[in-house]
């Protein structure tokens, strides 16, 4: 039973074309934590103290910003920032009572294949040049998939039937598949990116640099290389429209410098005021940074919030890994962890509900196999 309410809830974070999906998995892990707890089997974990201090700094952060703006409907948003973590805490409470590894594998690896199934129809059938499945865009689909595929290569060096493993190996190879049809180059850099970091860390716990890791740095990095030079139309019109962005949000900013203009209230104040002159796309509705989001939206209060609870995350998930760096499964998490934040250099990504939520889902699995 365990396992199957580990595969609705996780199947559930991938399933945006049909939007009760969340409810149901709540709904099934409520009457699963009620038949638990008149059983007697309940145990609640013990959470980590800086993980869950960063937590509440950031809640409180936004919330408070967005009670001082004097705006219900950001109040409203503030306050599904904690609604969107619940994934996080059904999981940890679930697998801390009951060993659910083959319920996350098997929701993972279903919902990521209807994803990539959609995407490779588009491209076949449909004829984009960029696949986005269910998402509104392809840059959505590619920090999805960035999130994704670690966590997939993880779980097949932990899992021992063979069976898991090629469920596991077949997804992979679709979602690097799709990864690359995105043509998200946010997404891409950021994946490259974390796998760099997750390969020196561990060399660095290690104290030691092997030939073989030497080799596997070259190849990577002249993969990566290639995709950049060798891809067509790497350089696209629209890029220093993002420079525009940025800057009409860094103004925004400066006129609201404590608490921001209201989260959901970019749009209005952006097409309003606050876009450039040389700017051509007027119809932004977010700024294309995680951080000058939140600074335009949350003002200083819920940036600093955002990257302190950013800051203890990294922080915890170091820390347990250097305890033990053939922690594969936390090892992904870290990858998935810096492709979110990189991408989020340059895009939207955590205040979008479908990352945030898939996002807290994974932060959940990781924490699951933290010893």
């Amino acid at each position: 039973m365990h396992n199957i309410i580990a595969f609705i809830i996780v199947f559930a974070l991938n399933c945006i074309y049909y939007k009760p999906a969340f409810t149901v998995a709540m709904i099934c892990f409520v009457l699963y934590i009620f038949y638990e707890y008149r059983k007697r089997n309940l145990k609640i974990p013990k959470m980590d103290a800086i993980l869950k201090k960063s937590f509440w700094v950031f809640w409180l952060s936004v919330i408070v910003a967005s009670f001082l703006v004097f705006d219900i409907e950001s109040i409203k948003r503030a306050v599904e920032y904690v609604y969107w973590s619940l994934p996080f805490w059904m999981l940890i409470i679930l697998g801390y009572n009951k060993n659910i590894t083959k319920g996350l594998i098997i929701g993972l690896c279903i919902s990521t294949l209807i994803v990539c199934a959609y995407g490779i129809y588009q491209q076949f059938f449909k004829d984009f040049l960029r696949i986005k499945s269910f998402y509104p865009s392809p840059n959505y689909l590619g920090t999805i998939l960035a999130m994704l595929i670690p966590f997939l290569f993880m779980f097949i060096l932990v899992v021992r039937q063979n069976i898991y493993k090629i469920l596991l190996a077949v997804t992979l190879f679709l979602s690097i598949y799709c990864i690359y049809f995105t043509q998200s180059r946010g997404a891409l850099l950021g994946l490259a990116c974390g796998i760099l970091f997750y390969l020196f860390y561990v060399s660095w716990c290690k104290k030691v640099i092997t030939k073989k890791f030497i080799a596997l740095m070259i190849i990577f990095c002249s993969l990566c290389g290639a995709y950049f030079v060798y891809t067509p139309n790497i350089m696209r019109s629209y890029d220093m429209q993002r420079i525009y962005i940025l800057q009409g949000s860094i103004n925004m900013w400066k006129d609201h410098k404590l608490v921001g203009v209201g989260l959901g209230n970019f749009a209005e104040y952006y097409q309003n005021k606050y876009i450039l002159p040389q700017a051509t796309e007027r119809d932004m509705d977010k700024s294309h940074n995680i951080v000058t989001a939140f600074l335009a939206e949350t003002g200083t209060i819920g940036a600093i919030g955002f990257i302190i609870m950013n800051l203890g995350i990294f922080y915890f998930v170091l820390k347990n890994l250097r305890r033990n760096i053939q922690n594969y499964i936390l090892g992904a998490f870290l990858i998935c962890f810096i492709a979110l934040n990189i991408h989020g250099m340059v895009d939207s990504t955590f205040n979008y509900q479908a990352i945030n939520r898939l996002f807290w889902g994974l932060l959940g699995i990781g924490y699951l196999y933290k010893e």
